[in-house]
């Protein structure tokens, strides 16, 4: 909870009131002077049992059709208000969100008025302006005494956290390439498709899964190959994404990470139109390391990446030691960090 004043020249007249109720009741006493003392002092305290009751019984419930949002396009969002208590609920002003988002239809300086068991809907319109998974719409309300001297902020319980899909870019081969030590050329010969099935295909062996079998590339060749996930060649090229701790009330962290995930993104759809698989490893509480070598495999890669990479512990050391086992394995690495990435 936040408090402010929003009128130093009505505090000090309430003060100056309430110390004049005082005097008068030391010099004059009787019915009057104590009603008006007792009237004053009390606002105080009732308005701060009122402030326990809106935390309280004051509801608010915030949902789009859709939980995965495209960025820059406007959608519908429903905000519910309910008044759940005995007693009624009003002098409400809503907070919204807009560093990184935008909400139409919403006038913030609007005060709301609620009866007790009352439920009130307001059709908005959001744009989310990045991608990422971050809280939009309505973040806290404000509640103001009687006097309007005081406000008193409380942060929604259950803020709504849009999905917002990242946009895929053009071709990132150039900046890949630039991103590459110099003993590396990954992009060199593109035609090469037999020469590096190996990388995590090998032929078919009586005893094989079925699953496994590769049957794009059967319909392409007339072969049948399965693919290897654990005993992969060391050829194989791997991306680590380094991320770093995004503080969802920072616009800056939701901004670096917008331009993040979109080149993240944006390298993986190119390496699925490529022949020659890539892996891509991310933390998403622990590591999470996904081959992409088609379409179907980007789609799974675009999904957990959007609704969040986090690590579980230190990101930097916890990076750092991936990196570390990767290159020792012999894995050919390119790490991607995410503070490249900060808007100047």
């Amino acid at each position: 909870m936040k408090a402010g004043v929003l009128s130093p020249l009505r505090a000090a007249a309430y003060f100056v009131l309430l110390t004049a109720s005082v005097v008068f009741i030391s010099f004059k006493g009787g019915l009057l002077p104590f009603l008006l003392f007792f009237t004053l002092f009390l606002q105080i305290p009732v308005f701060l049992l009122y402030l326990i009751y809106v935390n309280r019984y004051l509801k608010i419930h915030q949902e789009t059709h859709d939980r995965h949002l495209s960025k820059s396009e406007e959608c519908d969002l429903l905000l519910v208000l309910e008044n759940s208590g005995f007693l009624p609920v009003g002098s409400l002003t809503l907070n919204v969100e807009k560093r990184v988002s935008s909400l139409k239809n919403l006038d913030s300086a609007k005060c709301f008025e609620l009866y007790p068991g009352q439920r009130l809907e307001e059709h908005l319109r959001l744009t989310c302006l990045y991608a990422g998974t971050y809280p939009v719409g309505v973040l806290s309300f404000s509640v103001t005494d009687p006097f309007g001297i005081f406000s008193f902020t409380f942060e929604v319980p259950q803020k709504y956290r849009a999905i917002v899909k990242p946009e895929i870019a053009e071709d990132p081969s150039g900046e890949i390439s630039r991103l590459l030590p110099e003993d590396e050329a990954l992009f060199q010969n593109r035609s090469l498709f037999e020469d590096t099935l190996g990388n995590d295909l090998k032929k078919y062996e009586k005893g094989d899964r079925l699953s496994g079998v590769h049957w794009k590339l059967y319909a392409k060749t007339g072969k049948l190959f399965t693919r290897l996930r654990e005993n992969r060649d060391v050829g194989m090229f791997t991306l680590l994404l380094a991320s770093k701790p995004v503080r969802e009330e920072e616009a800056g962290d939701i901004i670096r990470r917008d331009a993040f995930l979109t080149f993240c993104v944006s390298a993986a759809y190119f390496f699925a139109g490529q022949k020659k698989p890539v892996e891509i490893v991310f933390a998403k509480g622990d590591w999470v390391r996904l081959i992409v070598d088609s379409y179907e495999s980007f789609e799974e890669f675009y999904v957990l990446i959007t609704e969040g990479i986090y690590c579980s512990s230190d990101e930097r050391l916890m990076c750092e030691n991936e990196e570390r086992e990767l290159k020792s394995s012999g894995r050919r690495l390119l790490t991607i960090y995410e503070r490249e990435f900060e808007a100047d």
